[in-house]
C-alpha cells in the first residue's frame, strides 16, 4: 500500500534550480491529491540545486518509487556529487541499486536518467544508449541546462518533505 501511494503520488513535479560557479542545488516537488492515507502523511519528492525554479516531471515506475524509498532509507535525504561527462551529462553514483527497465533511447537535454542501476544523470545533451528514464526538467532549454549542469561538481540534494 505504502509502494503504491509513493508510485501515485508522483503525478505533480515542481522544480526551484539555481547554481553558482560549482555547486548546483536542485529543488523539485511534486504532490498527489488523488493519493491520501489515514496513517501516512502526504509526501513531496524535493531536488535541490540552488535559486533557479525548474519544474520536473518524474516517470511513473517502479525505479522512481525505489529511489523514493532510497531517500526514504536515508532519513529523507540523499545527496548525491554530480560530475560532468562527455559534454552531454552530468552523472553521479547513487549509494545502491534501483530497479533497471532499460530501453534503448536517445535521452534529450532535460531528461533524468538511470544508467545501469547504480549512476543517476541529468542530461544537457542528446546520447542515445541502454537507460531507464526518471523523469524530465520541462522548463529549460539545452543552452540552460548546460549552464546549470556543466560543471566539474554538482550536489544535487533529494528530499522527502511532509505536506
Amino acid at each position: 500500500m505504502k509502494r503504491l501511494g509513493i508510485l501515485l503520488f508522483l503525478s505533480a513535479i515542481f522544480s526551484i534550480v539555481s547554481c553558482d560557479d560549482k555547486t548546483i542545488t536542485y529543488i523539485s516537488s511534486f504532490d498527489s491529491t488523488d493519493v491520501e492515507s489515514e496513517n501516512e502523511p502526504m509526501r513531496a519528492l524535493e531536488v535541490l540545486i540552488s535559486d533557479e525554479k525548474v519544474e520536473t516531471e518524474f516517470e511513473d515506475n517502479e525505479s522512481v518509487t525505489a529511489l523514493m524509498q532510497l531517500i526514504e532509507d536515508n532519513n529523507g535525504l540523499l545527496e548525491i556529487t554530480l560530475n560532468e561527462y562527455g559534454g552531454f551529462e552530468a552523472v553521479g553514483d547513487l549509494p545502491s541499486s534501483l530497479p533497471r527497465n532499460d530501453i534503448h533511447i536517445t535521452a534529450v537535454p532535460g531528461d533524468i536518467i538511470l544508467y545501469q542501476g547504480r549512476s543517476i544523470s541529468f542530461m544537457y545533451g542528446d546520447n542515445t544508449w541502454n537507460y531507464t528514464r526518471l523523469g524530465r526538467i520541462t522548463d529549460k532549454t539545452a543552452f540552460e541546462l548546460e549552464e546549470l549542469l556543466a560543471h566539474d561538481s554538482v550536489i544535487v540534494s533529494f528530499s522527502l518533505r511532509n505536506q
